[in-house]
C-alpha cells in the first residue's frame, strides 16, 4: 500500500468482502497488495466495523526464509546420514569380508562424519552472526601471518592442482576478531583455490584505505555464470551442485562471508566471468579495542 493510496481501494478484495458479510465479531484476513502482504484485522463494534491493515511482509519473508533454511539443512544432513547408515549396516552384518573394503568403508564413514561436523559448525556460526551472538573480542592481527595460516591449510590442494599464489600487500595490522577474519579469508581464498583450473593463479591483495582494510582476492578459475552471480551469497546456493559436492564445502561459505562483512559494517563486491575467473573485493572498517 502506497502512502497516497486510499483505504477504499482495498475494501473490495473478495476475502475482505466475505468477512464483512458474516456475523463473526473479530476476524483476520491476509491479503497481498502489489509486492506487499497485509493482515487486515476486522472488528465489529457498536458504531460499525473497524479495519486495521498491518504490513506483515517482512515477517512473512523471514518465516519463508526460516522454512527454506530448515528444509535445506534437513536435505544436506540426509545425504551423509544415508551413506553412513548404509556402510555401517554392511559392516555390522559382516557382509564385507575383505579388509581393504572394510577400511575403505570406514574411511568413507569418517569423511561423511567430518562433512556433517563442518556443516553443523557453519550453521551454528551463521546463526550466531545473524543473531549478533558472536564473540566481540577485538585484537590487532598481522594480516600477512593470517593469510599464510589460511594458505597452509590448502597446501595439499595448491600442490595437487599446481596453483600459483601471488601475494601483494604490506604486513598491515587490522583490529578485529581473529576467528571471524580467519573464517572470512578462509572461505574466500579457499573458493579461489578449489574452483580454479589446473595450473591456475590466485592473486591476494590487502591494503590500508584510510580507517579501513581493503581485501581483493582474484582467481583464474571456472568463473560464475551471470545468472548465478546475484545468488551466490545465499545460504546453500551452489552454482554447480555436482562440482561443489565433489570439491567439498557446505554451501554456507559465502553466506558467512556476506554476514561477517555486514557485521563489520563493510562492503563486498563480486565480479566474475565464466571460464576466466572471479574477483571478490571487500572493504572492512577498522574496529576498536575494548578499553580495560
Amino acid at each position: 500500500m502506497q502512502p497516497n493510496d486510499s483505504i477504499l481501494d482495498y475494501l473490495y478484495y473478495p476475502d475482505i468482502i466475505n468477512a464483512l458479510k458474516n456475523d463473526i465479531l473479530i476476524q483476520e484476513v491476509t491479503i497481498k497488495i502489489k509486492d506487499s502482504i497485509y493482515t487486515c484485522y476486522i472488528s465489529k463494534v457498536d458504531l460499525g466495523t473497524t479495519l486495521l491493515f498491518v504490513d506483515v511482509t517482512a515477517a512473512k519473508r523471514a518465516e519463508k526464509m526460516r522454512s527454506e533454511f530448515f528444509s535445506n539443512v534437513s536435505h544436506e544432513l540426509k545425504t551423509p546420514m544415508t551413506s553412513i547408515r548404509g556402510y555401517s549396516d554392511l559392516l555390522a552384518q559382516g557382509l564385507v569380508k575383505d579388509e581393504n573394503q572394510q577400511k575403505e568403508m570406514l574411511l568413507k564413514i569418517q569423511n561423511e562424519v567430518n562433512n556433517m561436523s563442518e556443516l553443523i559448525n557453519d550453521i551454528l556460526l551463521l546463526s550466531r552472526i545473524e543473531s549478533m551472538d558472536v564473540e566481540v573480542d577485538m585484537m590487532p592481527m598481522k594480516m600477512k601471518s593470517l593469510v599464510d595460516e589460511v594458505l597452509e591449510s590448502y597446501e595439499v590442494e595448491i600442490l595437487e592442482h599446481d596453483i600459483t599464489i601471488h601475494k601483494d600487500f604490506d604486513d598491515m595490522v587490522y583490529i578485529g576478531n581473529h576467528q571471524q577474519i580467519y573464517t572470512l579469508l578462509n572461505n574466500v581464498i579457499g573458493n579461489a583455490i578449489k574452483y580454479n583450473k589446473e595450473h591456475g593463479h590466485v592473486y591476494i591483495n590487502i591494503e590500508e584505505q584510510g580507517q579501513a582494510m581493503k581485501v581483493v582476492v582474484r582467481d583464474t578459475g571456472i568463473g560464475i555464470p551471470l545468472a548465478d552471480q546475484s545468488r551466490v551469497f545465499e545460504r546453500f546456493y551452489r552454482v554447480d551442485k555436482g562440482r561443489s559436492k565433489a570439491r567439498g564445502g557446505t554451501g554456507l561459505g559465502l553466506a558467512i562471508v556476506k554476514h561477517t562483512v555486514s557485521l563489520y559494517k563493510g562492503t563486498i563486491r563480486l565480479n566474475s566471468e565464466l571460464d576466466k575467473g572471479t574477483t571478490i573485493e571487500m572493504t572492512l572498517p577498522q574496529q576498536t579495542l575494548k578499553q580495560a
